[in-house]
């Protein structure tokens, strides 16, 4: 287990670096190795915060005096790459030879962020990377530029569970223990708990533009405070 998610962080890493702007990095497969190895070296044994110990944070919160009736509303933000991505693949656009080894299509949407195991293997990263990286902009004298790969549709998963958990059995999770700890204190989904599933790979300009993630946060704290009667909305993230 702690090998799929170094190769998860590993495919996460390029993902980074085929992003950036007027960047041209690959990681030769000879490196990869030695990057998995220092990924797996830094994971942690322990686990995510126990139920109990959530609980007791949850109930010595100064969140509303008597709760449930006058506890204040909850929304959660999840942080940089804290979202699941789901991917849907019709007659992926080949370029080159190995891109014939690559799914090219999807029975509708499947993980891919965090991808599938079976798409993290040593012929599968590569595709997984290719298919949820950004383009570098288009410029005349940028050698990384590369048109966005036809038959690739990557968005976020648009459900209250995907910022709880990276992967859909909750054996990764985000936000999953506090969410279950403030539903035992008496917080309901979609009434006086909400969270923000969002596209993290987009930049500052995109997420702030109308009707984007910033605008759809605003209307859902508004919405979170106009259902408990005005009282002022917790942010976790």
């Amino acid at each position: 287990m702690p090998r799929y998610i170094a190769h998860c962080l590993l495919i996460f890493y390029k993902i980074v670096v085929l992003s950036l702007p007027n960047l041209c990095v690959s990681l030769p497969m000879m490196e990869e190795e030695s990057v998995l190895q220092h990924l797996l070296s830094h994971l942690a044994p322990s686990g995510p915060a126990s139920d109990s110990l959530v609980d007791d944070f949850v109930n010595a919160a100064a969140w509303g005096d008597n709760p449930p009736t006058s506890k204040r509303p909850v929304i959660f933000i999840p942080s940089f790459a804290g979202v699941r991505l789901q991917v849907q693949l019709q007659d992926r656009e080949i370029r080159a030879p190995w891109d014939a080894l690559c799914r090219r299509n999807s029975d509708g949407w499947r993980p891919a962020w965090l991808p599938d195991k079976s798409d993290v293997g040593p012929l599968n990263a590569p595709c997984t990377v290719e298919n949820i990286a950004f383009s570098v902009p288009a410029a005349s004298d940028d050698p990384a530029y590369a048109p966005p790969r036809r038959g690739v549709l990557v968005e976020p998963e648009d459900s209250f569970d995907a910022c709880m958990s990276l992967d859909v059995a909750g054996t990764y999770p985000t936000f999953g223990t506090w969410a279950a700890a403030l539903e035992r204190a008496g917080w309901r989904r979609g009434v006086d708990m909400d969270a923000l599933p969002y596209d993290w790979r987009l930049g500052p300009d995109a997420l702030a533009a109308p009707g984007g993630a910033f605008d759809r946060l605003r209307d859902a704290v508004e919405g979170l405070v106009a259902r408990a009667g005005g009282r002022r909305a917790v942010a976790l993230s």
